[in-house]
């Protein structure tokens, strides 16, 4: 187990270096360099299809679950 943890540790210390050397904490404070790489994103038909199935899907698991309660 613990071999496992610091090889996780060490991962995930090789990842913030990575994206600290890309500039990405930069991007945190910065509101023009956040603005230029958030500017794709944008909420579609299909984004909002997601939300409603997903909402949809929760409602009838959770009337199942009352109908038949363990």
């Amino acid at each position: 187990f613990y071999p496992m943890l610091l090889g996780t540790a060490k991962r995930t210390r090789t990842t913030v270096e990575a994206l600290e050397i890309k500039g990405f904490t930069y991007a945190l404070h910065n509101p023009e360099a956040k603005r230029l790489k958030l500017s794709y994103l944008r909420l579609t038909y299909r984004d909002a299809l997601f939300v409603a199935g997903t909402a949809l899907y929760l409602t009838i698991i959770f009337a199942i679950g009352r109908m038949f309660p363990i």
